[in-house]
């Protein structure tokens, strides 16, 4: 296809990491900092055609990180990481329906990151780093 000219759909002071896009670009999910020199970090869920934002998440003190959307156009469920508890986890976050789903790893040690959904949506990889050693789980 052709790029056509760009357009703003944000515009923030606050400093921002991404964006990551759903797979049919409707929505662009950003982290956006609490403030200057935060290193708090929630999620601003964009609607690309109109730049309304859709919702901001925020995690109380801890920090979130966008991983990506649900391969499946209209699908609105972005995995995420969160530190909220002092340590690392995964979570689902449905934008277009405003609920969120923590990954239970409680028996897990060490940080566990999203790394990618599977093809058809039904899956996550998961990257555990425990003890100097990496760990992929499904």
């Amino acid at each position: 296809g052709v790029l056509g000219s760009p357009r703003r759909i944000h515009r923030s002071a606050r400093f921002l990491i991404g964006p990551v896009f759903s797979h049919d670009g409707a929505i662009a999910v950003v982290a956006a900092s609490a403030g200057t020199g935060s290193l708090q970090f929630g999620l601003v869920a964009l609607d690309t055609a109109s730049g309304r934002i859709i919702d901001e998440i925020r995690d109380g003190e801890g920090r979130l990180e966008a991983g990506e959307f649900a391969p499946s156009a209209g699908d609105g469920r972005l995995v995420a990481y969160s530190n909220r508890t002092g340590v690392g986890r995964p979570l689902v976050l449905d934008i277009t329906s405003g609920t969120r789903t923590d990954i239970a790893l409680d028996q897990l040690e060490g940080e566990v990151y999203p790394a990618a959904w599977s093809p058809n949506g039904r899956q996550v990889l998961l990257i555990q780093f425990a003890r100097a050693v990496q760990r992929f789980l499904i």
